[in-house]
């Protein structure tokens, strides 16, 4: 039994040894097979035969010695110091056929994609990308390639400063260069050579040489990985025509400049237009002061007319003509404390941020370094003055007011245009208050909300006041229609671009220029739609305008006109009009020297409340102003969260054009 038991634990510790031998050689023969996977350059040799309108076309061959199986090789080319690479081709040396070109990279493995090949620019350099299969063996492709604005123009001479590569991972066990001129250089003429590799070595691995009067020759031995190898060619002037430069430059670039061309010609063609149907063809072409809102249109409307758009002035101005006549009451509330605080981290630091500097200028002598500071300064007090004047005055700046809207009459629906009902719902819904304080305090959902109804009745304000007036030959209508045509010609020409092997019919012409092209003419198409469908008024319209710009004159130089019919009344009447404009504190300078009794639909403080005696239009208008400001920004919080060659002289390897890496994988 002790025997049996003894034999057969004897058998089971053979039997584990057996298996983990077998699992580690599995291990090191995995190991050793994935070692052997690998590759380097047996030979690279190029030839750059130097064209007479400086252009250079490159013919690389390349030989690849692989241990394993690959499937992919690629080439880059800087394009730091160089115009533009056209021309290129692979093509396999084995059979001379050369790859096809797809207009997309390939997946390496499927064997649909072997001899094919592509090309793009990305990341500042233009990569060429070649599919097939290759296996423990020796394998050879040649890329031609032409390259635009490699050549230098010195004063004496002329010079090819050429990285021919950079980045390659591996080693490249010889390479091979001659660059050939399009003439020969005259005898006692100026034709040198240099080359010049990363690392110092004997020159044995790294020579050039003079073949013959237009023929150049270089090699080098042993590249080491990421090694860089430079070759210089230095050559009488006259070889080559530098006025044939421009001429190539423009060819390379046809796409920039054409369309180019294109837009600023749309640009011209829309202003042209637009000066001829709104200026120059204008109403009556004079603008005389007018009384009374002309036609009686509300504040609202009347910014549309004149504006041909809705500022952040036409709500706070609606709100007060509607207070004027008996359908809101407005009343001064206290600040919001978190508002409060935010204003004073923002100003104190400021504040504090300019006493410094001017500390740190003056504490030294004014000299012309100290001016950036200086202009630093001024920024900062500019915006910190139009936010004081924003507000109305420092306290307003820092200490925000707020406001509360009371609804008087819900039920009192007569004489409110279309809009003005729906602009009250908006703000009161169901109830009969509506708070600037609690808006900003609101979450972004009910922001949101409140956005998305705005935007509405914006639209609602446009159609309506184009419908009233008949004032527009293109109304807004049309002009909100062209944002969706311009969004669909926008995507349409993003697929046509990012997906060019669909449109075969414009695919040659979809290449770095011919995206530019297309791009530009997209763009003037949207230029010129744009201008012929933008809102335009027509003769009456034009009248009109020119009647309330007439108006607007009054409300500035009242004082001048029809003093003796200045009241009370008028002032409130006209105060809406006045915001719009934005000269509410000129209207009310007109009756500084008129007691009149506090507005019954505005409750504020001292003066301001009701029953607390007369007041100016002067002393009434920095609350009128806080009042405009803290209502429009209010609607801002509310819409602001809704939507949450290379240089001569000198020399080293790696400073000319070109370069760049390649390899197989």
């Amino acid at each position: 039994m002790v025997e049996g038991f003894l034999l057969q634990r004897f058998l089971k510790s053979i039997y584990l040894l057996i298996a983990g031998s077998f699992l580690v050689l599995c291990v090191l023969s995995s190991t050793a097979f994935g070692q052997t996977r690998s590759y380097q350059y047996d030979d690279i040799t190029v030839g750059i035969h130097i064209n007479k309108d400086t252009t250079i076309d490159v013919y690389e061959r390349q030989t690849f010695d692989f241990q394993g199986e690959y499937h992919q090789g690629w080439r880059d080319i800087p394009l730091d110091k160089i115009d533009s690479v056209t021309n290129i081709s692979v093509i396999d040396a084995d059979t001379e056929i050369p790859l096809s070109y797809s207009w997309k990279r390939l997946e390496k493995t499927d064997p649909q994609n072997w001899g094919k090949f592509t090309s793009w620019t990305e990341g500042g350099k233009t990569n060429i990308e070649w599919y097939y299969s290759a296996k423990d063996t020796k394998k050879t492709w040649f890329l031609n390639y032409t390259i635009h604005g490699a050549i230098g123009f010195y004063q004496e001479y002329d010079e090819l400063y050429w990285n021919i590569f950079s980045d390659y991972t591996v080693p490249v066990k010889t390479v091979s260069v001659e660059v050939t001129l399009p003439e020969e250089v005259p005898e006692g003429g100026k034709l040198e050579s240099r080359v010049y590799r990363a690392r110092n070595t004997p020159w044995l691995l790294a020579a050039s040489s003079v073949i013959d009067r237009k023929t150049l020759h270089y090699t080098a031995l042993d590249m080491a990985p990421q090694e860089a190898l430079t070759i210089v060619a230095q050559w009488e002037k006259g070889i080559v025509d530098k006025s044939a430069y421009w001429t190539d430059s423009i060819k390379t670039h046809w796409g920039y400049i054409v369309g180019f061309l294109i837009v600023l010609a749309s640009l011209v063609f829309g202003l042209l237009h637009w000066f001829f149907t709104e200026k120059y063809h204008q109403g009556r072409g004079t603008v005389i002061p007018q009384y009374e809102p002309p036609e009686n249109l509300h504040p609202a409307m009347a910014e549309v007319i004149v504006k041909e758009r809705i500022t952040d002035k036409a709500w706070p101005a609606t709100i007060v003509d509607l207070a004027v006549r008996g359908y809101v009451q407005i009343t001064e509330d206290k600040p919001y404390f978190m508002e409060v605080i935010q204003k004073f981290l923002i100003i104190l630091p400021l504040g504090f941020f300019i006493f410094v500097l001017v500390l740190f200028i003056f504490a030294g002598s004014l000299n012309w370094t100290t001016l950036p500071m200086l202009s630093i300064i001024l920024v900062i007090i500019l915006a910190v003055y139009r936010v004081i004047r924003a507000s109305g005055n420092m306290k307003g700046a820092i200490i925000p007011k707020n406001y509360i809207l009371e609804r008087t009459a819900p039920d009192k629906l007569d004489g409110l245009e279309d809009y003005e009902k729906k602009f009250l719902n908006i703000l009161f819904g169901g109830g009969r208050v509506f708070s600037t304080k609690e808006m900003k305090k609101a979450r972004n959902a009910k922001k949101q909300e409140f956005y998305k109804s705005i935007s509405k009745l914006k639209r609602k304000l446009y159609k309506e006041t184009e419908a009233d007036t008949e004032a527009y030959t293109v109304g807004f209508s049309v002009e909100q229609k062209r944002v969706g045509i311009i969004v669909i010609a926008i995507i349409i020409g993003i697929v046509v671009v990012q997906f060019p092997q669909s449109f075969s019919f414009i695919s040659p012409y979809i290449n770095d220029q011919g995206i530019a092209f297309w791009i530009s003419l997209i763009l003037a198409v949207l230029i010129i739609y744009s201008f012929l469908h933008d809102a335009r008024l027509n003769k009456e319209g034009q009248i009109l305008r020119e009647e309330w710009l007439g108006f607007k004159l009054y409300l500035e130089t009242a004082e001048k006109y029809r003093m003796q019919n200045l009241n009370p009344d008028v002032f409130e009447k006209y105060l809406p009009y006045a915001i719009i404009f934005g000269v509410e504190k000129k209207w009310a300078k007109t009756f500084e020297s008129i007691n009149m009794p506090a507005p019954s639909w505005y409750h504020g403080a001292g003066a301001y409340a009701v029953g607390g005696g007369n007041l100016s239009g002067q002393s009434f208008s920095p609350s009128l102003s806080s009042f405009t400001s803290s209502f429009s920004a209010s609607l801002a919080s509310s819409f602001s969260s809704a939507g949450s060659g290379g240089a001569g002289g000198g020399g080293g390897a790696g400073g000319g054009g070109g370069g760049g890496g390649g390899g197989a994988s």
